[in-house]
């Protein structure tokens, strides 16, 4: 009898145990590929709204540089007594040991560094035990986040076809022609009037050859003489600026002061575009320099509109105004009142409010 219970029951715990029984309960081929469909569903659904979430961090987070910068320009100016000047052209680097106004080469990416944390930076060809030469030559290299738009790129070395320091140290370019980039340019006005050339024909936007050339261009008196220049530049910011707060006549929160540059896309990382074949450290150039002549532009693929205020995000880019506030403004723009704000005394009866 009990024998005949075992054979009557061992096949089917045989049938459980070998998994037949779980036939009925496992996902079939096409419940498999429902599933699947599902999830891919789910996966298109919420990847664009992480990278939506995504975006606006980084968003965030190039606004706070650009406030991070304009507090650095407010530092200076209340330090010094005016915002940091342009420097002298795009072979220049700054020379801690020549100052802070109308004499020293480096443009505002070098005056703003003591006011940003980077005093370390700052005096590195006085503080390197190579000497001058070495130390500039590591100054050049040091990349800083502060500077680039995260949307955009990070703070590391990108090609760069021409180099800053060789009229002030020498031949202190890397051997790899790799510098670090600035994603932001200071206001320069609005029109094109600060170019070095306007000074002297043959300097384009190098600049002077020499420490002699530069100085004896700030004599008033002289024919070729940087007030050529700085008599019709009418932003914040250009070669051998000392503009101060008071002399922005339309009134500090109604004038640019720094913002995001365009590039074209194609350029990021190959520096080939005009406004961007430089590195970081450098005299005035469009690579740190804008104007408001024009209305600003999304970023696109084959323009390269070097002098244009702009950047890589949708709709908006970043503006710091010289009071301090930090404001998203429109692509769409109207073209005039973009013009008026990046001039700091046409006497225009305008307003940021307009924006």
């Amino acid at each position: 009898m009990i024998n005949d219970v075992r054979q009557h029951r061992w096949p089917r715990l045989a049938r459980r145990a070998s998994g037949s029984v779980l036939g009925p309960s496992a996902f079939t081929l096409v419940e498999l590929l429902v599933v699947s469909a599902i999830i891919a569903l789910w996966m298109a659904l919420l990847l664009p709204a992480v990278q939506s979430v995504r975006e606006s961090a980084r968003q965030a987070a190039c606004s706070n540089n650009i406030r991070n910068l304009a507090q650095a320009f407010e530092q200076h100016a209340h330090a010094i007594g005016h915002f940091p000047t342009g420097g002298w052209g795009d072979r220049w680097t700054g020379h801690p040991d020549r100052g802070t106004g109308s004499r020293q080469p480096g443009g505002w990416t070098y005056n703003v560094l003591p006011y940003c944390e980077q005093k370390a930076v700052w005096e590195l060809p006085l503080t390197d035990p190579g000497g001058p030469n070495a130390g500039a030559a590591k100054m050049i290299l040091v990349g800083l986040p502060l500077f680039n738009c995260p949307s955009r790129r990070g703070s590391d070395r990108y090609p760069s076809n021409r180099h800053p320091g060789m009229h002030g140290y020498g031949s202190i370019a890397p051997a790899d022609g790799r510098l670090p980039k600035c994603d932001y340019a200071a206001n320069g006005g609005d029109r094109a009037h600060n170019q070095p050339s306007l000074v002297n024909s043959s300097w384009a936007w190098v600049g002077p050859s020499t420490f002699a050339a530069g100085e004896a261009a700030l004599d008033p008196a002289a024919t070729d003489g940087w007030r050529k220049l700085t008599d019709g530049a009418t932003g914040i910011v250009f070669c051998t600026s000392m503009v101060k707060p008071d002399q922005v006549l339309d009134g500090l929160s109604n004038t640019f002061l720094v913002g995001e540059k365009y590039l074209n896309p194609d350029a990021y990382f190959t520096g080939t575009d005009g406004g961007d074949n430089e590195g970081l450290l450098m005299g005035d150039n469009p690579d740190i320099s804008r104007f408001s002549a024009w209305a600003p532009q999304q970023d696109r693929r084959g323009v390269g509109n070097y002098g244009y205020f702009g950047s890589v995000h949708a709709n908006a880019f970043g503006m710091a105004f010289a009071d301090g506030s930090v404001r998203r403004i429109a692509y769409d723009v109207n073209a005039d009142l973009f013009r008026w704000l990046g001039n700091r005394r046409d006497g225009r009866e305008h307003s940021s409010s307009g924006l």
